[in-house]
């Protein structure tokens, strides 16, 4: 037997919880991290998904923030700085930040690193040396440096 067909005004709404895959695509990256660090594991592109890893952490702790925010703090702004953004969270929270210990030290250390990725500048290093050895194994050092 069919069903009648009927007219309906539907209405919903969905809350997407971004912070959430964030954090599970930072948790796959450092399994994927994991299983190519073994002593038996396939080195290929680890250095990509630790990169990857690194910026989904930085992702996550600001997404973070954008959850706890508007739960927690009054007047709260989105579009302020991250270091705003993250004394108001602790403040709210009744939280010290303590540059020095962990997590805010760990955190620190994540954001310049995602921040120089996320800001990609070219790094100029200059090294200078004493070595020894024939003309192509000189020119081998400089190649691998």
């Amino acid at each position: 037997m069919t069903q009648p067909r009927i007219n309906a005004k539907l209405e919903v709404e969905r809350k997407d919880r971004i912070h959430n895959d964030l954090s599970a695509a930072a948790h796959h990256l450092k399994k994927r991290i994991d299983k190519a660090l073994a002593p038996d594991g396939d080195r290929e592109g680890v250095g990509l998904d630790i990169m990857a890893g690194i910026t989904m952490l930085g992702f996550t702790f600001e997404a973070y923030l954008n959850f706890v925010g508007p739960l927690r703090v009054e007047g709260w702004n989105e579009r302020a700085s991250g270091k705003d953004k993250r004394e108001a969270v602790w403040k709210a929270l009744g939280l010290t930040w303590e540059p020095e210990q962990r997590p805010a030290s760990t955190i620190l250390q994540l954001i310049t690193v995602r921040n120089m990725m996320a800001h990609g500048q070219a790094v100029t290093v200059r090294k200078e040396w004493v070595a020894q050895g024939t003309d192509g194994e000189l020119q081998g050092l400089l190649r691998n440096y």
